[in-house]
């Protein structure tokens, strides 16, 4: 039997957010229509917001979907550590990224993964 394929998604806005527009939109899509096992990584707050979404703990894998989980994560917690940690954490097939112009989920992950060797697994959706 096949297991699914496990992909580490960073995304600077993800559902329940809206102000960010098509690209939560197309990420929602995108998640939502393939059997693939999905691990985002997105802020805990809204674009143009400081306020945390409701009823979310940071820093916790949410079940969005069955296959589709969720960490929330302040902006200032995407260290080196942070990163080294969760690339480690589970043996993702890919690692896709939402953007190509956002320092902190997309720059930095980046940089960590090629230090660590795993860059070659990585997937750029510039925008």
């Amino acid at each position: 039997m096949l297991t699914k394929q496990k992909i580490l998604v960073f995304s600077d806005w993800f559902l329940p957010g809206f102000k960010a527009g098509g690209p939560i939109r197309s990420l929602a899509n995108l998640v939502h229509s393939l059997d693939i096992d999905f691990w985002i990584i997105t802020r805990i707050t809204d674009h143009h917001s400081d306020e945390p979404y409701e009823g979310i703990v940071p820093n916790t894998w949410t079940q969005h979907r069955p296959n589709v989980q969720v960490k929330y994560v302040y902006e200032q917690d995407i260290t080196q550590e942070f990163l080294k940690k969760l690339y480690e954490e589970k043996d993702f097939e890919h690692i896709y990224f939402n953007s190509l112009f956002s320092p902190n989920f997309t720059l930095l992950p980046l940089r960590v993964a090629r230090k660590l060797g795993v860059a070659k697994r990585c997937i750029l959706a510039p925008r």
